[in-house]
């Protein structure tokens, strides 16, 4: 008996349209299609939360090291893994710890948008002076030792 000696694509070629006539493919072929997986409230007893503005692709984040992890890892064992590995101290603490630290980040992540949020008229002004200097093909320096201390003295006096 002779074998047929086939180069490898058009082994796969024939692979392929065998699997196509049965009409399934493959593990590694097949278009891997992922359901999202809903957040529970059961997952704070692991010390997660959904993060917030994550509904449409809901997203987990740690209570205690404010770590964001993927739609993927929304399951108990993955949450269990990370408790054990990166807070091993903090695996037999009660939910109302988890409650307090949720409540903390919360109050923490709200203060940090309140405080680094810029008005838009400030950051319009420093765009047009800026556009002045370069309109004017001056160095950017003369902003910082000429323009930036005549505001500062104008603002004092107002």
């Amino acid at each position: 008996m002779q074998q047929i000696m086939m180069h490898q694509p058009e082994a796969y070629r024939a692979i392929s349209k065998m699997y196509k006539k049965r009409g399934k493919l493959p593990a590694h072929r097949r278009k891997s299609l992922h359901s999202l997986v809903k957040y529970m409230d059961s997952y704070l007893k692991f010390g997660f939360i959904q993060c917030p503005d994550t509904d449409q692709l809901p997203q987990l984040q740690c209570v205690i090291c404010a770590t964001v992890l993927g739609n993927v890892a929304m399951k108990p064992s993955r949450l269990i893994l990370h408790l054990n590995t990166k807070r091993s101290d903090l695996v037999n603490k009660p939910i109302a710890f988890f409650m307090h630290k949720r409540d903390a980040l919360k109050i923490e992540t709200k203060i940090i948008s309140q405080v680094s949020t810029t008005e838009n008229s400030l950051l319009t002004a420093s765009y047009l002076i800026s556009l002045w200097i370069a309109k004017c093909k001056k160095l950017y320096s003369i902003g910082e030792e000429l323009i930036k201390p005549s505001l500062i003295a104008t603002c004092n006096e107002v």
